[in-house]
């Protein structure tokens, strides 16, 4: 991890002054700086000299005490009061990136954090209270530490990247609508008054899933461990993946009945290996191919979408099968990227991404 330096940071563009709005809308015009203006408000970390962040995994450590507070509230979530000051980071992406940054704050100060995809307020894409994950094109975008309220401080930043998989292991951008109640804090989805939608490919904690019924399988279970053992056997004799199986059947949100998946039927033998699921309000087709990315082991796998639908809370991103992790060397709750494969002729299971 490379640890960020204040000396020799050069200015990117020219100075620009960012009044503080309500967050609802651009902010207002303010009269062009004077050179005094310009030399108090350009220190690094300023709105017009941001704090390039590479392309490496970085740690800086910052205050936000003496920092200049421009911005107030932000667009994503207007009701907070963001009054202290800000230290801005600049982030220039030439491919789509994974990024994951956490804020810790240091003696009572209480940093949060703000992805921006335009400079002030109405840009801001997504906000947490000290860490968020998300999947990024190309581009240019700001990752502004502002100290709620007044709670100003020092402050240690981290920031992760890594380039997504690409050519056959590509996955197509998709708004994904949800049951989500809520936008969890940290999870990069847009909410109206009406519905709730993910940005895909995204990223966030998976859960390790149960496994459902087959059509290999001979009956409905009638409990979590009946006839699982030949479940077992089916599954590495269809999907040729061998492994300690372990799970139990999945069981109904009511506990009365076991292994019925949301699709309502029997899955395919090699589906279920393989299924995928998030609490999708739109369900894709079933047997949808999703890509799942593990950012920490860079392994890839081919999951089946479609037939199932959860967790249902909102602060997990989606749910894999025992399979997927293990093929993803992850375990429940893990970090992940799940993203729509942009090619829907890829066999299921673990592939190999350029």
């Amino acid at each position: 991890m490379l640890r960020l330096r204040r000396e020799g940071w050069w200015i990117l563009g020219c100075p620009v002054l960012v009044a503080a709005t309500d967050g609802r809308g651009p902010p207002p015009a303010v009269p062009p700086p004077t050179p005094d203006d310009e030399a108090a408000a350009c220190a690094d970390g300023a709105w017009c000299a941001p704090i390039p962040l590479g392309a490496l995994s970085v740690l800086d450590s910052g205050d936000t005490r003496g920092a200049e507070a421009v911005v107030d509230r932000y667009g994503c979530d207007p009701s907070i009061d963001e009054s202290g000051g800000e230290v801005v980071y600049e982030l220039l992406l030439d491919a789509p990136t994974w990024v994951r940054a956490r804020v810790d704050g240091e003696r009572g100060s209480d940093p949060d954090l703000h992805l921006l995809t335009g400079v002030g307020p109405g840009g801001c894409r997504m906000r947490a209270d000290d860490r968020l994950s998300v999947v990024l094109p190309a581009g240019q975008y700001w990752l502004v530490v502002d100290a709620w309220e007044s709670r100003v401080g020092p402050f240690e930043l981290s920031v992760d990247q890594a380039r997504l998989p690409a050519g056959r292991c590509a996955m197509a951008p998709r708004s994904q609508l949800m049951f989500w109640p809520h936008c969890a804090d940290g999870m990069d989805c847009v909410a109206s008054d009406s519905d709730i939608r993910a940005r895909t490919p995204a990223s966030g904690p998976v859960a390790r899933e149960a496994h459902l019924r087959t059509e290999a399988d001979a009956a409905w279970p009638t409990s979590g461990r009946e006839a699982l053992e030949e479940h077992f056997q089916s599954s590495a004799r269809w999907s040729g993946y061998a492994m300690h199986r372990k799970e139990p059947w999945a069981p109904s949100p009511t506990g009365a009945t076991w292994a019925m998946p949301s699709f309502g039927k029997p899955l395919p033998p090699v589906a279920e290996t393989w299924y995928v699921n998030m609490f999708w309000r739109e369900k894709p087709a079933p047997g949808e191919r999703m890509i799942l990315w593990s950012p920490t082991t860079g392994r890839t796998v081919v999951g089946a979408a479609g037939y199932e639908t959860g967790p249902r809370d909102p602060a997990a991103l989606g749910g894999a099968s025992e399979e997927v992790h293990h093929a993803l060397g992850t375990h429940h709750l893990e970090e992940l990227v799940m993203g729509f494969a942009a090619d829907q002729s890829l066999p299921y299971g673990p592939i190999a991404c350029p």
